[in-house]
């Protein structure tokens, strides 16, 4: 039965770090109520926004070396447990992903480093100044784990191209698990904001170690020292691709992240703060729910690879079901939960925003899990057909952010986001999925 409805074990493991991460996020919560002010909130989260501004670095490469590593390996098998094997073209074509894949990633990480300091040191030295906050220590520890991150999680991409999504499931549910433990030890510590940069340090450490005690390091060796004749073209085939993936992560950017720094400059880190405990939850719900999709991404390029468009369309369907009632579901009981927390538990409800923004978020949120998997499906043919509608939408998301946060309140400035992105971008979105999904999937007849 669990099958039935896409509860594989990539799935259940993928689901259990989420679902971690979910819970962790409450339980930092109810940590943030008590070991940080409303003012440390609000720098707390606006620090992760400004982290992803990693987008403008990764530039959507992280999918791309997933989708490439599997569509090579769906000619190849596995010789053992460490080593593959098959037709040498393609073998080749995957050493030539591997080596590119980490070379960059190991380059880019020192990038993002320095530019993540710079843009930290900028933004919280000219907005808010006054509080006094202590930020410098935690901002710098941040930078470095996130960086680290990366260079993780080009390894992750990796393995999961190659098919060993339940392995990589396991082990990103124990770093969730680490990461939540030691947050949790450091706040008690006295810590304060520092604790999430120290946390993510241990975390990323202890699965490197795992994915060096597991042999799956040793794969990526084997492959990275492997012959190679037949190479990637990295300027006709991934440039082309990449760039219309670039623009449609940076729009992302603007979509989903521009929210919470734009608050902190206009309305302060109190409400900033507000913004960031609901998205917290909302994209925590996003993240459980669309694993049942995302855990699919290999799968869908290799029934890409072989044209077997009947599985992909029918696993994709399956996992777009219940993905959507999933989050749907956790949406309705978020609301729930705040209702109560706002009559019997005020303390707790007062650091998240009131009931009609949450209401035109979570409206949003409803509408994106349908979109992300519209792109999960249509990017796994190699192509990047949003790109026009991601620069447009996310221009548009962020000048309307910039501008109901200066002039509205935050009401306002939800229902400009609703209508922008829940709105005219999914509308617009769903044309475009059923356009392309008639075009790439039509068999030729002979």
């Amino acid at each position: 039965m669990l099958k039935k409805i896409g509860l594989d074990s990539s799935v259940i493991f993928t689901i259990l770090s989420k679902a971690i991460q979910g819970l962790g996020g409450v339980a930092m919560l109810l940590m943030v109520t008590r070991f940080l002010d409303k003012n440390e909130q609000g720098y707390y989260y606006t620090f992760g926004s400004i982290l992803s501004l990693q987008i403008f670095f990764e530039l959507g490469l992280m999918g791309i070396v997933t989708q490439f590593v599997a569509h090579e390996a769906a000619h190849l098998s596995w010789k053992n447990k460490l080593e593959l094997t098959g037709d040498e073209y393609h073998l080749s074509r995957l050493t030539s992903i591997v080596r590119l894949s980490i070379q960059w990633f190991f380059l880019l990480g020192f990038i993002m480093l320095a530019a993540l300091i710079v843009a930290g040191y900028l933004f919280f030295n000219h907005y808010n100044a006054q509080l006094k906050v202590s930020w410098q220590s935690p901002w710098i520890v941040l930078s470095f784990a996130t960086a680290f991150i990366l260079l993780v999680d080009v390894i992750f991409a990796i393995l999961e191209g190659l098919g060993k999504i339940q392995q990589i499931a396991k082990i990103r549910f124990l770093q969730q698990i680490v990461n939540l433990c030691c947050v949790t030890v450091f706040l008690f510590g006295g810590f304060k904001l520092l604790s999430s940069g120290m946390a993510l340090l241990i975390s990323t450490f202890s699965v490197s170690v795992i994915l060096v005690l597991s042999g799956n390091i040793s794969i990526i060796k084997k492959l990275w020292s492997a012959s190679q004749n037949a190479k990637v073209d990295y300027k006709k085939e991934v440039i082309p691709y990449q760039f219309k993936i670039a623009f449609s992560y940076v729009s992302g950017y603007f979509i989903y992240q521009f929210l919470n720094p734009v608050l902190f400059a206009t309305q302060g880190p109190v409400i900033a703060g507000k913004m960031g405990a609901t998205m917290a939850v909302l994209n925590g719900i996003l993240v459980i729910s669309i694993s049942f999709m995302s855990t699919k991404v290999a799968l869908f390029s290799n029934y890409v690879a072989k044209k077997n468009y009947h599985l992909l369309n029918r696993t994709y369907n399956k996992s777009l079901f219940v993905s959507t009632f999933f989050c749907a579901f956790g949406l309705l009981i978020f609301m729930a939960i705040l209702a109560v927390a706002d009559t019997y538990y005020p303390k707790f409800g007062d650091r998240f925003l009131s009931f009609w923004p949450v209401l035109f978020l979570c409206l949003t949120q409803v509408t994106n899990i349908i979109g992300f998997s519209q792109g999960y499906y249509l990017r796994s043919f190699k192509q990047e057909p949003f790109f026009l509608i991601s620069i447009i939408i996310g221009l548009l998301s962020g000048l309307s952010t910039y501008l109901c946060s200066k002039y509205f309140n935050v009401t306002g400035l939800t229902i400009g986001y609703f209508i922008i992105n829940g709105v005219v971008g999914f509308i617009w979105g769903c044309i475009i999925y059923s356009n392309k999904k008639k075009e790439w999937t039509k068999i030729p007849k002979h």
